[in-house]
């Protein structure tokens, strides 16, 4: 099953098994928000990767609210989450329904650009041109602040952090919603 079709079509309410499949999720979501280095009364646009549901779009609209919150995912059935999430804040968010490895974003500057748990899913290649559209869409002194998996320089630790993950998974998933 790809990454879209689990996303796209099989998953119904994300919000509810969220906290399954990503260890503190929550917590996760809030500490990107709390690493944000600005003041909270500073009008930002800001622009998340893989909004999802709008679970980080919230937390960064209720901490700045002065601030515009961009969300971009390929899914319909987030997008349509995000926005009955997000339906006190119609006038301060935008939701795009696309692929942010192949929308061109890089024309628009965001103060802060968030992703969490998204890019992961994205090729060596894919991750290379979006870190330089990225790059380009943040102003001098801007932001990028990702929480996500990762690889790293041992396949000892790689090994043993991706057995850690499926032990997660099979004690908090029943059936077969995600197999490593």
């Amino acid at each position: 099953m790809t990454v879209y079709t689990h996303f796209a079509k099989t998953v119904g309410d994300y919000d509810t098994v969220a906290d399954k499949v990503v260890f503190k999720n929550d917590e996760l979501h809030q500490l990107l928000i709390e690493a944000m280095p600005t003041k909270k009364e500073k009008k930002l646009q800001i622009l998340d990767l893989g909004s999802g549901t709008g679970h980080g779009m919230k937390l960064a609209l209720e901490k700045y609210p002065n601030s515009a919150v961009t969300g971009i995912d390929f899914s319909p059935k987030m997008i349509e989450k995000a926005r009955q999430n997000l339906s006190k804040y119609t006038e301060r968010i935008k939701l795009l329904k696309k692929d942010f490895n192949f929308y061109d974003f890089s024309d628009q500057k965001y103060h802060v650009i968030l992703s969490a748990i998204a890019i992961h899913n994205s090729t060596d290649i894919q991750k290379e041109k979006l870190y330089k559209k990225i790059y380009d869409s943040l102003p001098k002194g801007g932001y990028f602040i990702n929480g996500d998996f990762f690889k790293t320089d041992s396949k000892l630790i790689d090994k043993r952090l991706l057995e850690l993950y499926c032990n997660y998974l099979k004690s908090n998933l029943k059936g077969k919603e995600l197999e490593c």
